[in-house]
């Protein structure tokens, strides 16, 4: 739990956000939220869920993110990323790189 703590309300603490303003779920505050997917072998069996996600979560276990209302992840895919695209830019920057440009 004092991980778990950490990461939300202390961290907004840290940051000068005002107690209950961020890293709370409550109406009003500025939350962002995450779904994780459970139903993992390294997640299993949920005994307590935060300490299942503190010692043995992943990045990948994420399945969806909401940030100030907008789901900008959605089923482990970002919203709005042409992902070839992406990859075709970053090759032709590393491209770039190498050749001295």
């Amino acid at each position: 739990w004092e991980a778990l703590r950490l990461a939300t309300v202390n961290g907004a603490r840290a940051m000068g956000y005002a107690e209950g303003e961020l890293g709370v779920v409550r109406e009003g505050a500025l939350a962002d939220l995450i779904v994780v997917d459970l139903q993992k072998p390294h997640l299993q069996p949920v005994n307590d869920v935060v300490s299942n996600l503190v010692y043995c979560g992943k990045a990948s276990d994420v399945d969806t993110v909401v940030v100030d209302g907008r789901i900008v992840v959605e089923n482990r895919c970002v919203a709005g990323v042409d992902l070839p695209a992406l990859y075709a830019g970053v090759a032709a920057a590393v491209a770039r790189i190498k050749a001295g440009r």
